[in-house]
């Protein structure tokens, strides 16, 4: 199945830009859902079925995806990297969900 993103730039509360990430994704149950990435000027927050899973640092990100190395976890999140394949699962609801390099391409420019 191939990776969909969508991108909404937005205010935070305090008037800080928000970009929301959007990637279409089917849980462990077959069903589609969605995995946003809320991306703030320091931190990533990832929310999955209307609720955060994770709060990462945005540069530990950058980072990991400029040079990948095994896996990134942030609380339920975790970014892996095997055979040239990047994926990203959620802990007990989302298994490895594989991303399009397009995907990827857009998510390093991005973050």
């Amino acid at each position: 199945m191939r990776s969909r993103a969508g991108i909404v730039q937005m205010l935070g509360r305090s008037g800080a830009a928000v970009t929301h990430y959007v990637l279409d994704v089917i849980d462990a149950n077959g069903h589609p859902a969605q995995l946003e990435l809320a991306i703030r000027r320091e931190t990533v927050e990832y929310w999955y079925v209307h609720r955060c899973r994770g709060v990462g640092v945005r540069d530990a990100l950058r980072r990991w995806l400029a040079a990948p190395r095994g896996e990134l976890t942030c609380d339920d999140i975790t970014w892996r990297y095997d055979s040239g394949v990047y994926s990203i699962a959620v802990r007990a609801a989302l298994p490895p969900w594989p991303l399009a390099p397009h995907v990827v391409a857009d998510l390093r420019d991005r973050i």
